[in-house]
């Protein structure tokens, strides 16, 4: 169970690395939309949030589970905001 913790966080983080990386891709294009900058920083607050949760949540998983419900809610959101 603690290896397959591993594995998801480490999933986890590649996939939080990776919107990041699109982000900032978008902010770099020539013809790129206009970006709210305010969204896309609570966008990267909330996932750099959503990291260190993970990385020290050990035990409440009921809470836990209700606290990446709502996170992932609001990243949600977030990305479709921007």
């Amino acid at each position: 169970e603690a290896n397959n913790s591993l594995v998801l966080f480490s999933a986890l983080r590649k996939d939080i690395a990776d919107v990041l990386d699109f982000l900032e891709r978008l902010k770099n294009e020539e013809n790129q939309k206009a970006l709210d900058m305010d969204q896309v920083e609570k966008l990267k607050s909330e996932l750099a949030f959503i990291c260190t949760y993970v990385e020290l949540s050990y035990c409440d998983l009921e809470l836990f589970e209700y606290v990446m419900i709502a996170k992932g809610q609001k990243v949600e959101n977030l990305l479709l905001s921007i």
